[in-house]
C-alpha cells in the first residue's frame, strides 16, 4: 500500500530522560544507527538485508568492510571501528534486534533497537522521558515509522577450555534487558500513488479491505485514512489495551478519550461512519475470552495492529472459519504464515514471503490483487457457463430422442 522503502527523516536524542543535543549522545545514536542493522556487504558493494536497515545504515554515514569468515567490520562517521561479537536477528514476536560490539579502543556495549513498546519494556525506568508513551504515538498518529534505540553494558563472555573468551553462547534475554534509551530514529513511508483507486476499485466489486499489519495501530489508522479503507471523516473506536479484570478498554482513535463501543446496529448501518480497530494483544483477549463477540465484531474492524506474525495467521484464520473467501497479500517474512492460511494468498515480495504463497507480484504493486480477482472471477464465470452448457446439452438431447422415438423418426 505504500511506496517500497522509507525515507529517514531525523533522530530525537535523549539522555537520563531529557531531550539532548550533545556530541556524546549524538555519536552513541550515529553508532548504534551504523551496528545495530543484519547487513552485509557483497564483493559488488551491495547491501543485503532488509531495506529500512539499509536506509539507516546509510544515514548513519558509516561504511561497511565485507569479511568472508564472519560478521562485517563498520568504521563509523567520526572514524572509528565497530566489530560485532555477537548479533541476534530481528524477532518478530519481541520486535527487537540486538547487538553486542567492540570499538576501537577495546570497549564492548550493547545495542537494542525495536518497537516503542518493545524498547520500553527493556529500558530502565529512569532513562525513559514521562511522555515516551505520547510521543510514540503521536509520531505514530503523523504515519511516521518510528524506531526506538537503546544501549548497554554487555553481559560477561564465556571462558572456553583453551582460555579464550567469547559471546556465541550469551543468553538474549541477558543482553535485552537493563539499557537506558537513546533515542528514537524517525522514517517516513508513503503512499503510493495508486493504492486510493485500487482500494476503490476493488471495494466497487464486493471486496471488503482489512488492514493487518506489524506497525503502530496509529500508523495504520493513519494509512487506513488516506488510502480510503475507511473514509476521512470516520470515528475510529480504538481497542488498545485491556484492564487487569481483562475488560478491553476502547477509546477514541484520535483524543484517546475513553468512549463506548458502538453497537451491533451503528456499526451495520448502511451511513455508518464508524469503524473498529484494535492491536493484536486485544484480538487475542477478544478469542480466548469472548470468541462470540469476536465473531461478531471482526467485520467491523478496519486495522489490526502491533500484530506479531501468529496474531496475522489468527486473523486469516478467523475469517476462513467465518465462511468469508480471504485472500491476503504482504511483502515480508512476518507474513508468510497469513499468506498460507488465506484462500488465496499474494505475495508482494521476492523473499520468503513468495516461496509459500501460491501467487507472486511481479511488479510488487498492490494492483496485482485486483488482477487475480478478475482471474478468479473469469474463471468461475467459465466453469459455470461450461456446466450450463453440459447441463442444457443433455436436456436437449433427450427431449429429442423421446420426440424422434414418438414419431418413429430416425436420426
Amino acid at each position: 500500500m505504500t511506496n517500497q522503502g522509507l525515507d529517514f527523516l531525523a533522530c530525537h536524542l535523549f539522555r537520563d530522560g531529557k531531550e539532548s543535543s550533545a556530541d556524546e549522545d549524538s555519536r552513541i545514536m550515529e553508532r548504534g544507527m551504523a551496528i545495530c542493522h543484519t547487513l552485509t556487504k557483497t564483493k559488488e558493494g551491495l547491501y543485503i538485508g532488509t531495506f529500512i536497515d539499509e536506509v539507516m545504515f546509510k544515514a548513519s554515514g558509516a561504511s561497511m568492510t565485507s569479511v568472508t569468515d564472519g560478521p562485517p567490520v563498520v568504521n563509523t562517521k567520526d572514524g572509528g571501528e565497530l566489530k560485532v561479537l555477537k548479533r541476534f536477528e530481528f524477532d518478530h514476536s519481541i520486535m527487537t534486534q540486538s547487538v553486542i560490539v567492540q570499538d576501537e579502543n577495546g570497549n564492548v556495549r550493547t545495542y537494542v533497537k525495536g518497537s516503542a513498546e518493545s524498547v520500553k519494556k527493556i529500558c530502565l525506568p529512569e532513562s525513559l522521558p514521562e511522555n515516551y508513551t505520547i510521543m510514540a504515538e503521536n509520531a505514530s498518529r503523523e504515519g511516521i515509522y518510528q524506531i526506538a534505540l537503546a544501549t548497554g553494558t554487555s553481559p560477561a563472555p564465556e571462558t572456553g577450555d583453551n582460555g579464550e573468551t567469547s559471546y556465541a553462547f550469551v543468553n538474549r534475554l541477558d543482553v535485552e534487558k537493563d539499557l537506558r534509551f537513546a533515542g528514537f530514529m524517525n522514517f517516513k513511508n508513503s503512499l503510493r500513488e495508486d493504492t486510493p483507486a485500487t482500494i476503490e476499485h476493488l471495494k466497487e466489486g464486493g471486496t471488503t479491505c482489512t488492514m493487518v499489519t506489524g506497525d503502530s495501530v496509529f500508523t495504520g489508522i493513519k494509512v487506513a485514512s488516506e488510502c480510503g479503507i475507511f473514509g476521512k471523516d470516520t470515528r475510529v473506536v480504538l481497542g488498545r489495551s485491556f484492564d487487569a479484570f481483562g475488560t478491553v478498554e476502547w477509546v477514541d482513535g484520535v483524543t484517546d478519550e475513553a468512549t463506548k463501543l458502538p453497537t451491533l446496529d451503528e456499526l451495520a448501518a448502511a451511513d455508518a461512519s464508524v469503524a473498529l480497530a484494535v492491536t493484536g494483544e486485544v484480538w487475542q483477549l477478544l478469542l480466548s475470552r469472548w470468541e462470540e463477540e469476536a465473531f461478531l465484531l471482526a467485520p467491523y474492524i478496519k486495522v489490526f495492529g502491533r500484530c506479531t506474525p501468529n496474531d496475522k495467521v489468527s486473523v486469516v484464520a478467523h475469517f476462513v472459519k467465518r465462511g468469508d473467501i480471504t485472500m491476503f497479500t504482504g511483502d515480508g517474512g512476518n507474513d508468510v504464515g497469513a499468506l498460507k492460511t488465506a484462500h488465496v494468498g499474494v505475495a508482494l515480495s521476492d523473499s520468503e514471503a513468495s516461496i509459500v504463497s501460491p501467487f507472486t507480484s511481479l511488479d510488487k504493486e498492490i494492483g496485482s490483487v485486483v488482477e487475480i480477482l478478475r482471474e478468479g472471477r473469469c474463471c468461475l464465470a467459465s466453469a459455470f457457463s461450461s456446466y450450463k452448457f453440459m447441463i442444457m446439452y443433455g436436456q436437449l438431447e433427450t427431449i429429442l430422442q423421446l420426440v424422434a422415438a414418438w414419431f418413429s423418426v430416425g436420426l
